[in-house]
């Protein structure tokens, strides 16, 4: 794609106009912002066509969760980022489970926003470090228990890899990683690079320290 079409759906008037000012200049990013009005939001989501919704965890009549789930089901392309001041397990997991596929809290960088904008842009998961847990477990309750793909072609990441998955969160570098399972740096980074073919966890492990 050309642009990535980005719908800002926030409430807060001056958040949603700052948000709009922090991507107007970004040459990849064609951006649009919703006040969050429900009626409006079917309209702006057919004429604005975008590809990734940015979307308010906590809009004050509180139904951004339905809002994941209208985007979903009415525009399966378009993929919502959600963010917050802060985000629990449980959030994050109803969100996940209504169609969103990345996250951000509402303090990161500008750097971080246009990094996650991007990489749900092109079908990849975005989570803070330290929920690799939570987005293993979803993908094994995707993959398995709600069938999605057979358990045979689920199984495409080793005993070994899964352990490494889980010490991801604790933010260690190749070469701690490699003390802790007793394997060479470069062991580290050939599972690391398996672990993202087979799980598309790129953005995730991409934004662990080298």
């Amino acid at each position: 794609m050309d642009k990535t079409r980005l719908l800002i759906i926030e409430d807060n008037r001056l958040i949603r106009e700052g948000l709009a000012e922090m991507f107007k200049n970004q040459e990849k990013l064609e951006v649009e912002a919703g006040s969050g009005d429900q009626e409006k939001l079917d309209q702006e989501i057919d004429r604005f066509k975008p590809h990734v919704i940015l979307l308010n965890s906590a809009l004050q009549r509180q139904y951004s969760l339905e809002v994941v789930q209208r985007v979903t089901e009415r525009s399966p392309v378009t993929k919502t980022v959600v963010m917050g001041l802060a985000l629990s397990m449980d959030e994050i997991n109803e969100f996940m489970d209504a169609g969103a596929t990345g996250f951000i809290l509402k303090d990161a960088t500008p750097q971080k926003f246009i990094k996650t904008i991007t990489a749900v842009a092109k079908g990849e998961i975005v989570l803070p470090l330290h929920y690799t847990d939570l987005l293993l477990s979803h993908i094994v309750s995707n993959t398995i228990v709600k069938e999605k793909i057979t358990p045979g072609e689920s199984v495409q990441i080793t005993q070994f890899e899964l352990q490494l998955l889980k010490l991801l969160s604790e933010g260690l570098s190749d070469e701690e990683l490699g003390e802790k399972l007793s394997v060479t740096p470069e062991s580290v980074k050939f599972h690391i690079h398996n672990i993202k073919q087979n799980l598309y966890l790129f953005s995730l492990l991409d934004s662990r320290p080298d």
